[in-house]
Order: C-alpha cells, then sequence, then structure tokens
C-alpha cells in the first residue's frame, strides 16, 4: 500500500532539498596518500541528506500503518522508506545536479609536500 499522497510526496522532496541546500558551501579535506576524489565532500552531504529522509520515514511509517488500521514489521518498514527515499531522490535528480553545479567546494590540502614515494624508495 502507498501511505504517501500527493502533498506528503511535495512534503518529501521539498524536505530533501531543504537539506541539500542547507549547506551552500562544503569543506574537502586532501590527506597525505589518499586517492583524491574531488567530488567526495558534496557526495558525503548526500549521503547525510538521504539519511535524513530515510530515518524521518522510519519514524513516520509506523503511524501512516496505523492509521490504515495495518500493522507492518521492521523489514516491510525499511523496505518502503527505502523504495520511498530512493523515488524521492530520483524525482529531484535535475535540482540534485543543479545543486552539485553550484555548491561551493573548499579543498584543503593537509600533506606536507614531501615526497613519501621518493623517500621509500618505491611508488604508492
Amino acid at each position: 500500500m502507498d501511505y504517501f499522497n500527493e502533498q506528503r510526496n511535495a512534503t518529501l522532496k521539498q524536505m530533501a532539498l531543504d537539506c541539500l541546500y542547507s549547506r551552500k558551501e562544503l569543506t574537502q579535506y586532501e590527506y597525505p596518500h589518499e586517492f583524491f576524489n574531488e567530488d567526495e565532500a558534496i557526495a558525503d552531504h548526500f549521503r547525510k541528506c538521504n539519511s535524513v529522509i530515510l530515518e524521518f520515514l522510519l519514524d513516520r511509517i509506523p503511524g501512516l500503518a496505523n492509521e490504515q488500521g495495518e500493522s507492518l514489521t521492521n523489514p516491510e518498514i525499511e523496505k518502503i522508506a527505502s523504495e520511498k527515499t530512493n523515488e524521492i531522490w530520483k524525482s529531484i535528480s535535475a535540482e540534485v545536479s543543479k545543486y552539485a553545479e553550484e555548491v561551493n567546494v573548499h579543498y584543503i590540502n593537509t600533506s606536507n609536500d614531501e615526497n613519501i614515494s621518493d623517500q621509500l624508495g618505491f611508488e604508492i
């Protein structure tokens, strides 16, 4: 059963966007000897927002089911929440892409600029 009407779906979409745009600037640290991924800060923020929506749904779905006289098991709740979270993010994928282009990411290099490969005598 679908526990989400058009108004609830719109609210969930807005919650996801509010979470996403809550951070206009991100900081990404470049640690020594770690592979650099320029999108790591954005991906971390997206995972956090995804988690916020998922946790919200996990908390609300049992009550929505009870309102309709149904009782769900934890695996059923988790499945519904996961599917709804994925549905919400897919529906706002254009806005997510726009955010990724607009967000300002500050990169901080924590390396001491020494070439450790030279010190060890081989490439890492």
